[in-house]
């Protein structure tokens, strides 16, 4: 569906220009002979829309409320063509705005559908938060550990009898994993190594 989807994006030049492209970089470290020890880095830029494809969530990513609109327009309507929908009260608009521009409230609406406009949203476990900090998702990964910490802590981790080693592999496969679930991908300011 997404293919037809993107077919249609590209028929508007505006549209295209305003998709949002993420650039990759990967390290690759030589192992053998000559390359041995040599670093390679290979860039690779991929649109938003792919980078952000899982299943059946999507976020749609856009530099300008307009295209975004449109982009809206097309999904929906190429949604209806296969049978789907796109669920009003699920969908939702956030605005990542460079610093020193200040923010406009914009509605977008698509098939009689109108999106509310967040500040903040959920996709993939993962909050992302319309100011680019991570302190939200921070915040999120921390109350969670502490969650998965008191679910075993009466059966398991306050028990004096309980195996230690059990303890802590239980801490590190539950515990540590949630608080650090997708930590590469946080984008964090020198104020939070401080």
């Amino acid at each position: 569906m997404l293919m037809v989807a993107v077919a249609e994006f590209d028929k508007d030049p505006k549209v295209t220009a305003d998709m949002v492209k993420i650039g990759t970089q990967v390290e690759y470290t030589g192992k053998k002979g000559r390359s041995a020890e040599r670093k390679t880095t290979v860039v690779t830029d991929a649109e938003a829309l792919w980078a952000m494809l899982y299943a059946d969530d999507a976020a749609i990513v856009s530099r300008s409320p307009e295209s975004l609109e449109k982009m809206m327009s097309v999904i929906v309507r190429v949604a209806g063509l296969f049978g789907l929908m796109v669920s009003e009260p699920k969908t939702e608009i956030i605005c990542m705005l460079p610093k020193g521009i200040e923010e406009r409230p914009f509605t977008v609406s698509a098939a009689g559908q109108t999106y509310k406009q967040t500040d903040r949203f959920v996709y993939l476990g993962r909050t992302i938060s319309a100011d680019g900090k991570a302190d939200r998702e921070i915040t999120s990964r921390s109350c969670r550990a502490w969650k998965c910490y008191r679910r075993n802590s009466a059966s398991m981790y306050d028990r004096r009898r309980a195996n230690r080693q059990l303890k802590i592999r239980l801490l590190q496969a539950e515990v540590v994993e949630t608080l650090l679930y997708r930590c590469a991908s946080w984008s964090l300011a020198a104020e939070y190594y401080t």
